[in-house]
């Protein structure tokens, strides 16, 4: 089954299909992998992609999915038809930005009222002695932090309340 995907702010289609209950079929672009689920849990995944090993780590709000995959975050969105993603603010009102993984807040390295550009780091959080680091996911003001470090987090707390930066 084909997806429009929206990947930390680009558009992207995915074909995915399970091939049987531990493989997995995913095709982009021209780009085709087969991966092998070695361990499913709430929120962990174990793949297995031409002989090497992926933890991710996988949390989900009312409409987006966060993925932890080595260290780096994506937030995914299905492009629903009806929504413009290519006009004015694709991002809407305020973001908030959460844990994509139970651990302790190790950095925060940004201040309220930040200007910060896409992909700049927001805050490392660690889990199992593995940094994980949540960058922008796309230009933005810092509004609220709501966590310091050495705090324990989970994945429905809220670490920054941000607000886009007008493309006007």
């Amino acid at each position: 089954m084909q997806h429009n995907l929206i990947i930390n702010g680009k558009e992207i289609a995915i074909t995915a299909r399970r091939i049987s209950d531990e493989n997995i079929f995913i095709k982009t672009g021209q780009k085709e992998i087969e991966a092998k689920i070695l361990y499913a849990a709430d929120n962990e995944l174990i793949l297995a992609i031409d002989g090497k090993k992926y933890r991710c780590f996988i949390s989900a709000s009312r409409d987006k999915i966060y993925i932890t995959l080595d260290g780096i975050n994506y937030k995914l969105r299905v492009n629903e038809p009806d929504e413009d993603y290519n006009s004015g603010n694709a991002h809407g009102g305020d973001e908030e930005i959460k844990s994509p993984i139970p651990g302790k807040v190790v950095k925060v390295c940004v201040s309220e009222g930040a200007k910060i550009k896409a992909g700049d780091l927001l805050m490392i959080v660690e889990a199992m002695k593995m940094e994980n680091n949540i960058y922008a996911p796309f230009d933005l003001y810092v509004e609220n932090i709501f966590v310091h470090e050495g705090e324990s987090v989970n994945t429905e707390k809220v670490l920054i309340k941000t607000k886009p930066i007008s493309t006007e």
